[in-house]
């Protein structure tokens, strides 16, 4: 199964379909799409939810200037998330690549993304479009380093890589001792979550349980009042 993080539900099940169908997806294979709004928090959680569910991880995302909805400017919080992926990259193949699982840290370059399109400055829109227009790929040039790490056995495990080969990132990028408390952060709040899921599902157990005996209490009694009525 593929999964696909689009802003919009209805995009998001639009493009997977049309993927779908450009694809010839084989009668076992699925691609599903999901809303994911990064700057709006519980739709961030809703969307990891529904993905921890299928045991998947999130992939690469970009977005403009602006602010998230509890009130952090986005940028600084995405180049932050970015290192962290590299972290948790490197986390996850030094603890499952002896199991055969390798993860490799990905950068496709720079993509004109769709919703500059939407932005209400055509000005905007006009100076950032001959900024990049040197530098930027097509979609079919950004997917081609995840095809690699994906398929050729020249791709290095937990490294970065970009432009189809293993590339240098920052200094911060392969400190051991980051990652390590990054990947005991993460998974800390896995287990809060956990067991907040656990709680709740526990109290939901507990009404239908207690609202289940107030039922049958109630038919009970019923049922005896019949019966009494009956015997008069």
């Amino acid at each position: 199964q593929l999964f696909l993080h689009v802003r919009g539900q209805s995009k998001a099940e639009q493009v997977a379909q049309e993927l779908e169908q450009e694809a010839h997806v084989i009668s076992n294979g699925k691609i599903i799409g999901y809303n994911l709004d990064l700057s709006n928090l519980s739709v961030v959680k809703d969307f990891a939810d529904k993905i921890l569910e299928h045991e998947q991880h999130v992939n690469t995302v970009h977005m403009l200037h602006s602010l998230a909805s509890d009130g952090l400017e986005v940028q600084f919080a995405y180049g932050q998330s970015k290192l962290a992926q590299i972290w948790h990259t490197c986390e996850l193949q030094q603890r499952y690549g002896q199991q055969d699982i390798n993860a490799y840290s990905v950068h496709p370059g720079l993509i004109y993304p769709e919703i500059t399109r939407l932005h209400s400055s055509k000005i905007f829109t006009l100076i950032y479009r001959l900024m990049l227009y040197i530098v930027e790929k097509s979609i079919y040039q950004g997917i081609q380093t995840s095809l690699y790490c994906s398929l050729s056995d020249q791709a290095k495990p937990e490294k970065f890589h970009a432009d189809c080969k293993e590339a240098k990132p920052s200094a911060l990028a392969y400190n051991k001792k980051l990652a390590e408390e990054c990947w005991h952060i993460i998974h800390e709040e896995q287990l809060i979550a956990a067991k907040q899921r656990y709680e709740i599902t526990k109290d939901i157990e507990s009404y239908k349980h207690s609202t289940r005996r107030k039922a049958h209490g109630s038919l009970h009694e019923h049922e005896k009042s019949n019966n009494d009525t009956d015997s008069d």
